[in-house]
């Protein structure tokens, strides 16, 4: 199932727990705040008219650094102050560890969070809704886990009443600037041709950069091999917890990747691929390279890319410019950024032949 029909069924999931719990559900309620638009996944209100916010967050990992789950509970609440509603909901297939749940709270006195775990049991008082939940989060997760690492009760009491007025600090606006969306731009200004191959390699780099920043750490670029002869644009150590991270440094052996900029006009072809083959080394932990050019590859690169990978173990991935654009628009969004990868790298795996 694409991404995007993962998401809308999770999305659809949690709204019919809510709706099963007694609230009355909105979807996809836009809103703007000057010339930005915005938008809440679920409005829920209550029987009493108390009305709550939901910002929902499917990943295919259990696991998500502390920055993006802040960032997450800030842009509810963000929603929640904008739409001028009593409470805000996280919804997400993450686990979070209830110490670091409390922290968020403490930081955010309305807001309530279901994570993988307390959904699970919230959504096991409606059977159907519950098997619907687990088939999505087997399918979706890359290590699913059906175990609880929680025994409490999950409520939705709390969201029953009006919330009493509490002083509360103002939003740290900044943290809410769409980064991706200017990244993104950035690079798509950047005309092709070999005389402007630096100024993209360099846009690609601050785009990857934002991207992963708490996934890959000790950026290099422009490295130069032990002979001197050749150099690959831009490599990255893994230093991520995140499921498809880790099954890179695992099932392919990467500690490092690499990444190759192509400003061509044209699509890349099989040429470039076993350029970029040649730097790829699995005894130097080094066995995976994501290619980045203007446009979706040539067949015959992509059919070069399946054959380093049948033949040789070498793991090399073809994004072009809009694929760095919807990775950044899903980084503005807090959604599942790496989940775009696996989905890449997954279809790359099952098409492959003998």
């Amino acid at each position: 199932m694409p991404t995007l029909d993962r998401f809308k069924s999770f999305e659809a999931i949690v709204a019919e727990i809510f709706r099963a719990e007694g609230f009355e559900i909105a979807r996809n309620v836009s809103y703007r705040v000057g010339s930005v638009r915005y938008e809440a996944d679920l409005i829920l209100t209550s029987k009493t008219k108390a009305t709550t916010a939901v910002e929902i967050k499917l990943f295919r990992t259990l696991t998500l650094p502390s920055d993006a789950l802040f960032k997450a509970a800030l842009q509810v609440e963000h929603i929640r102050r904008s739409l001028q509603l009593d409470r805000a909901v996280i919804v997400t297939s993450v686990r979070i560890p209830i110490e670091f749940q409390r922290a968020l709270v403490f930081d955010n006195p309305r807001l309530t969070i279901y994570d993988h775990d307390s959904l699970r049991a919230l959504a096991a008082k409606h059977p159907d809704l519950a098997l619907r939940l687990e088939e999505l989060l087997r399918e979706t997760l890359i290590r699913p886990d059906i175990s609880s690492a929680s025994s409490a009760e999950p409520s939705t009491e709390i969201l029953n009443t009006p919330a009493r007025a509490v002083s509360v600090a103002p939003l740290a606006e900044e943290n809410l600037i769409a980064q991706g969306a200017s990244l993104c731009q950035e690079i798509t200004g950047v005309k092709t041709g070999k005389q402007h191959a630096r100024k993209f390699e360099l846009a690609v780099e601050g785009a990857l950069r934002y991207i992963f920043t708490t996934d890959l750490v000790s950026w290099s670029s422009q490295k130069v091999t032990d002979t001197g002869l050749s150099r690959y644009d831009l490599i990255a150590r893994v230093a991520s917890k995140d499921d498809v991270w880790r099954m890179i440094k695992d099932r392919f052996q990467s500690q490092y990747v690499i990444f190759e900029c192509k400003n061509y006009k044209d699509p890349i072809r099989q040429g470039e691929i076993y350029t970029t083959e040649k730097y790829l080394y699995q005894k130097a932990l080094r066995s995976v390279a994501f290619v980045i050019s203007r446009t979706a590859a040539h067949e015959s690169a992509m059919a070069a890319a399946r054959g380093a990978l049948r033949e040789h173990g070498k793991l090399i991935v073809n994004l072009n410019v809009d694929d760095m654009c919807k990775l950044l628009a899903l980084k503005d969004a807090t959604q599942d950024y790496n989940g775009f990868l696996f989905d890449k790298i997954d279809t790359m795996l099952m098409k492959l032949e003998r």
